[in-house]
């Protein structure tokens, strides 16, 4: 049985949702989309075990992303933004992804990429 690898998407925006419907073609990959705000992100962290947490960056990260990320060290916290191909990851760092096996790839590495993919 492979391996499986939690994520929370955080937003209802309609890229969130497509986002989602794209990741669940990975049967390795497991999603919980919460509505945006440090509440639901903090209760979906202790409720599942998620390793990544994946927001839009136009709608905007948790407000207590330190404190998430000083409780949750190993998580990876990636911000999306739609009208671009970048991803912003937890020190602020931008990478390029051009396809969703990139992001995937980003998911089931349990790490973010330091340079480009």
């Amino acid at each position: 049985m492979p391996t499986l690898n939690y994520v929370i998407l955080l937003g209802n925006s309609i890229y969130i949702v497509g986002l989602a419907l794209s990741l669940a073609a990975y049967p390795d990959i497991v999603v919980t989309i919460v509505d945006h705000g440090d509440a639901a992100c903090e209760a979906a962290l202790i409720s599942h075990p998620a390793s990544v947490v994946i927001y839009e960056v136009s709608v905007e990260a948790p407000a207590s992303t330190s404190r998430i990320l000083h409780q949750y060290p190993d998580l990876i916290l990636i911000g999306i933004d739609p009208s671009s191909k970048f991803v912003r990851g937890p020190s602020g760092e931008m990478v390029m992804i051009l396809t969703m096996q990139e992001l995937t790839d980003i998911i089931r590495s349990n790490r973010f990429p330091s340079a480009p993919l």
